[in-house]
């Protein structure tokens, strides 16, 4: 955007503003604003609030709702006023009426009054409006005088516009305040239905901004006479809004000018468009406190479609006043399955609970496939997961899912809900004839840790007590035993990429080794265990009880097979250097209980730990050990 501002003498460029008015560029307001001169805004301003295309209306309302500290425009502010009450304008009016109601704020300060019976001075609380009207700034201000024939000039303070000011006098201020409140007012009788509207558009446009503090809630005079006219804690002058002496804003209530207007099923659709629309926490406690006081009945037919931008409403007020209708509502036995799932989509996380309280009371699963049951298990929200997990249970029950549909479960999103999904599934697939190490294996390779989790603990639920994974709960295979011994499933797990995966088969394997070790040998090859082994091991990010029962089996697998014992020495020197105790301990032991059996590795174990000398007596070694610790 150009320069509004010429070089010379700073003064803004009257052929650029009308450039800028002509081709409707944004930058307008910018450079108008910096005008001064009475008669220039004058007529500027008359051909501005004549102008009928939306532009220019547009630039209109962004002008009034600016912080209006600009000197000299009075006439654009009062010019534009007038013709919108001359002309009926009621858009522009109740821009008017808000922004109005932004230019008076008061403020808290202490003074001090004589009791003259007492004869004594006490501290008080008062509301002052200081007067801070816009003006023109003015630098290198003298006075002149004149003594003993000489003139003197005695140099004065600048005068400065600060950011507080504002346009008008307080006692303009509050005369255009109540012009603007008259329009309204005789609106009110005349068409109650437009001025319901009217102040609905209105109330919207308050924002957070102007109720920032006690005092600001009444300073917005228009406002306190359009929702709290009549109430007995509010007193009203000319000017400002006062609390009644020994009352509290703390229990006022809606009771608005004209009560009568406000009733009716026209007046009960503003108010719930206006709650949806309000910009204000004020406005909305005020419009929620009509609802339920005036319309009452009126909000017992409100239609699920209707509740649905309440529901979705971000705002915790809202949202709470949404749920309370929603609980009660009488037709939501009614309510069709497809709106149900929109509603899930699309309601705030906060209010989903209630929602699925209630289609847990008003719906038969019956209504729902399988297809649609496994996508609210699969859902992200905790409270949809758990409904859905709950009416998918209901309906294995009476109609089994197939093991594909059983294996869809382990993409569960929800971090709450995917391992009691995980254990339910996970059960139901290792049952006789459901039972699939494929299908198994996609729980152990969910990208969900919780899934992992239940999986490793089905894994070893051999080995420990699991209140979920107990034997009891299993069927045998054909050989008798339980499915965590398929060596089939082994084969699948070796090439995990997850630690806790692998340190689960090795707790498993390692009771195989305990119990049969030749069952484990015709299982896996010994590069496949000799892989898994040194995955755990090299692990070394983090610790394990697992690393030293690996160790050992590591240890035995290179005395067993002592083609594998180079790379076997490879891992257990890593192991010996470690900063954990017990894996270093048990590196140490596992390297020397492999020399003990086979002392020709020597070589290859000096290799793998040169600081070390193998050849020295044991008492040495031991010296050595101490030192390097």
């Amino acid at each position: 955007m150009a320069d509004p501002k010429k070089a010379s003498g700073g003064q803004p460029s009257k052929i650029l503003l009308d450039e800028l008015y002509a081709t409707k560029d944004d930058g307008f307001l910018d450079c108008f604003v910096q005008f001064e001169s009475y008669d220039f805004l004058r007529h500027f301003s008359t051909r501005w609030v004549q102008d009928k295309s939306p532009w220019a209306r547009k630039q209109l309302i962004k002008y009034l709702h600016r912080r209006l500290n600009f000197p000299g425009h009075e006439v654009v502010f009062k010019r534009a006023f007038k013709t919108a009450i001359e002309n009926e304008d009621i858009e522009l009016l109740t821009h008017f009426l808000v922004v109005l109601d932004r230019l008076v704020r008061r403020k808290r300060i202490k003074g001090y009054t004589y009791d003259y019976r007492l004869r004594t001075y006490y501290q008080r609380e008062y509301l002052f409006a200081a007067p801070n009207k816009t003006v023109r700034e003015e630098t290198g201000r003298v006075r002149e005088y004149k003594y003993a024939g000489k003139t003197y000039q005695w140099p004065l303070p600048d005068i400065r516009n600060v950011p507080q000011n504002r346009l008008f006098t307080q006692q303009t201020r509050a005369y255009l305040r109540r012009r603007v409140w008259r329009f309204f007012r005789h609106m009110a009788y005349r068409q109650p239905e437009r001025y319901v509207e009217a102040m609905s558009s209105a109330l919207a446009l308050y924002n957070n901004s102007h109720f920032d503090c006690g005092e600001a809630i009444l300073d917005n005079w228009s406002l306190m006479h359009a929702c709290y006219f009549h109430a007995p804690e509010i007193a009203f002058t000319d000017s400002h809004t006062n609390i009644v002496r020994e009352q509290s804003l703390a229990t006022l209530k809606a009771a608005p000018y004209l009560p009568a207007v406000w009733e009716g099923d026209a007046a009960a659709g503003q108010l719930w468009k206006l709650l949806a629309t309000a910009r204000s926490q004020f406005v909305r406690m005020w419009t929620i406190e009509m609802l339920r006081t005036v319309h009452a009945e009126w909000l017992s037919h409100v239609s699920i479609e209707e509740l649905l931008q309440l529901l979705s409403s971000g705002d915790a007020t809202v949202g709470e006043f949404a749920v309370d209708l929603f609980r009660k509502h009488k037709s939501l036995s009614r309510v069709e399955i497809t709106t149900w799932l929109r509603l899930l989509d699309e309601a705030d996380f906060s209010i989903l609970p209630v929602i699925c309280e209630a289609m847990h009371e008003h719906i038969d699963p019956s209504r729902l496939n399988e297809e649609q049951l496994i996508e609210l298990t699969l859902a992200r929200p905790a409270a949809i997961a758990r409904l859905g997990l709950t009416w998918l249970k209901t309906r294995h029950r009476q109609r089994p899912l197939s093991p594909d549909q059983l294996c869809r479960l382990a993409g569960a999103s929800c971090q709450w809900e995917a391992e009691p999904i995980a254990d339910w599934a996970i059960v139901e697939l290792a049952q006789g004839e459901r039972y699939s190490p494929e299908q198994l294996t996609e729980f152990f390779d969910s990208h969900s840790t919780a899934v992992r989790h239940s999986a490793c603990r089905w894994l070893t639920a051999t080995l420990i007590e699991d209140d979920v994974f107990s034997l009891a709960t299993f069927e045998a295979n054909p050989t008798g035993e339980p499915f965590q011994y398929d060596p089939r499933l082994w084969l699948k797990l070796v090439e995990t990429p997850y630690d806790e995966v692998r340190f689960a088969l090795l707790s498993l394997l390692g009771s195989v080794v305990d119990q049969s070790p030749q069952r484990l040998t015709e299982t896996l090859s010994p590069e496949q265990y000799l892989r898994v082994l040194s995955a755990v091991i090299l692990c070394v990010d983090r610790g394990s009880r697992s690393k030293p029962k690996a160790i050992k089996q590591l240890s035995s697998l290179a005395i067993r097979e002592p083609q594998h014992a180079e790379v076997v020495l490879s891992v257990l020197a890593i192991a010996a250097r470690s900063i954990r105790e017990p894996e270093r301990a048990a590196g140490l032991s596992g390297i020397a209980t492999i020399l003990e059996c086979h002392p020709n590795l020597t070589t290859q174990a000096s290799q793998a730990i040169p600081e070390w000398s193998w050849d020295e007596p044991p008492s040495v070694v031991r010296n050595s050990e101490r030192s390097s610790r």
